[in-house]
């Protein structure tokens, strides 16, 4: 059984290194320092929950989960925005139980929702989901909205 905990700061920089790969799965480039003082801010400021899973000693895989609430039911809700696994630990049950300990954490602080996007060409990823009891929400248009870049016209 794989071994799933909350990250600490001690956790750097094999964390951020992990980061740095999750972003790079994107295509969006960033440095070791800059996915770590993003990873410690959201830590330290206490706006993300970081769970990690170790294989061997050593980390493997990260969730991070962003709070939230629901004006229509008066609740909170958390949104699963990240989720990681090296390559050499794929198909060895580290996404599954950082799925599962998300899901805990979501009971565990009351929360009435656990939600997450994914891409629909997310072969195991939306495998995944659909067999941790995750189902598309029908009825609903999902829309983004950009602000213009700072100092244009």
């Amino acid at each position: 059984m794989p071994h799933v905990r909350p990250a600490n700061p001690a956790d750097m920089p094999r964390l951020a290194d992990l980061f740095v790969q999750y972003l790079a799965f994107y295509g969006i480039a960033r440095s070791l320092n800059e996915a770590e003082d993003y990873l410690l801010a959201r830590m330290e400021q206490a706006q993300s929950v970081i769970l990690v899973a170790e294989a061997d000693g050593t980390l493997a895989a990260f969730v991070q989960l962003y709070p939230g609430w629901s004006s229509t039911r008066m609740a909170p809700l958390w949104i699963l925005n990240d989720l990681y696994v090296a390559p050499a630990q794929r198909g060895t049950g580290l996404g599954r139980a950082l799925v599962q300990a998300a899901q805990q954490h979501c009971v565990h602080t009351g929360a009435i929702e656990l939600t997450l996007e994914t891409a629909v060409d997310n072969v195991q990823g939306n495998a995944l989901y659909q067999a941790e009891g995750f189902y598309p929400v029908a009825g609903v248009n999902f829309y983004r909205w950009n602000p213009p870049a700072l100092g244009s016209k």
